[in-house]
């Protein structure tokens, strides 16, 4: 949480600049609501993606986590407007591809019905 507040306060405006044009498929644009962190007034203009994590768990602790995210998806969205976005469904669209996908996710994925 730290990262975000420093990383959105080092700029100027408190956000970063998006021009609309995505490098890449998984990538758009999003609104932080105001609100949303310490000291952040105004919406913030930024790109958004779907959860990367950058040191790959093992498989079972992925597949238990995508498990977990998929049935808090509802309890989260209530408590966090912008998390009605963190939904299965919603993970396995952004994708380009399955092969992008955690393999201990993509099988919870699978089992949910929202992956191929």
């Amino acid at each position: 949480m730290r990262t975000v507040v420093t990383l959105g306060t080092a700029t100027p405006g408190g956000g970063f600049p998006v021009d609309g044009q995505a490098r890449h498929g998984f990538l758009g644009t999003l609104t932080v609501p105001a609100g949303s962190y310490p000291g952040q007034d105004a919406p913030i203009a930024s790109a958004g993606s779907w959860s990367f994590i950058m040191a790959p768990p093992p498989d079972d602790v992925a597949w238990r986590l995508a498990r977990a995210l998929h049935l808090g998806a509802a309890d989260l969205a209530r408590r966090l407007p912008q998390a009605r976005q963190t939904a299965a469904a919603s993970t396995a669209a952004a994708a380009p591809s399955p092969a992008l996908i955690h393999p201990g996710a993509l099988p919870c994925l699978r089992e949910i019905g929202v992956a191929p």
